[in-house]
């Protein structure tokens, strides 16, 4: 399921560069800063899975 939203992501990184008009180096965090987001995610629902 990780891969598939990653995927997702990938593919929609042209839109959304045409969309904001975001150059090469702002899309580079833009997805940087989403699978931060969603690493940390992630890591809380695991947490909170376990208990």
């Amino acid at each position: 399921m990780d891969l598939l939203d990653v995927a997702i992501v990938n593919v929609a990184i042209p839109s959304i560069g045409r969309d904001l008009g975001a150059s090469e180096s702002a899309l580079q965090w833009i997805v940087s800063a989403y699978l931060l987001g969603f690493a940390a995610t992630l890591i809380v629902s695991g947490h909170l899975g376990d208990r």
